[in-house]
């Protein structure tokens, strides 16, 4: 077939060739529509793991005497670390539980009591369905006790409150 036919053919059929170009992007463009709200529905999570003080610092807080160890008089002892989780989608995120897991085993990130003004931490699988909204932060503790030392995290962990499991 020479170009001259195919020429001819689209002017004899104008009105279907520009009812079919016509139809092919709308399609596409309803189909690019959809996916992103579909996509957008989605809860979306990045999680870090910061530290808060080195080990150095750790040891040199033990080695204070014990009336100026003010974390001694903590449930646990000295935050080491914070699990950061930000909310990168455009819903907003329930969490169930967040933690780190260090080459000793699991150890529970935790957050403030949200019924105590105090400085009363509970371990954020307790208190659980804890909200981020789109496009923000929250910051959990994970604290060392004096007896098992310096953590060192590997990994952070959350759950959401549809069960898929995040890490960092």
């Amino acid at each position: 077939m020479e170009i001259s036919g195919v020429l001819d053919f689209l002017a004899a059929n104008l009105l279907a060739t520009y009812g079919a170009a016509v139809g092919t992007i709308a399609l596409g463009l309803n189909f690019v529509r959809y996916r992103h709200a579909v996509a957008g529905s989605k809860i979306r999570l990045k999680l870090e793991i910061l530290p808060t003080v080195t080990e150095d610092e750790f040891i040199e807080k033990l080695k204070l005497p014990e009336e100026e160890q003010v974390f001694r008089s903590a449930p646990t002892s000295l935050v080491t670390h914070k699990v950061k989780v930000r909310n990168i989608g455009a819903v907003t995120a329930h969490l169930e539980d967040v933690w780190v897991v260090t080459k000793q085993g699991r150890e529970n990130a935790t957050t403030r009591r949200p019924s105590s003004t105090s400085l009363i931490y509970e371990a954020v699988s307790t208190t659980g369905n804890i909200e981020i909204p789109p496009r923000s932060s929250r910051s959990f503790s994970v604290f060392s006790k004096e007896e098992d030392g310096y953590l060192t995290p590997v990994r952070a962990f959350a759950i959401d409150e549809t069960g898929k499991k995040w890490r960092s």
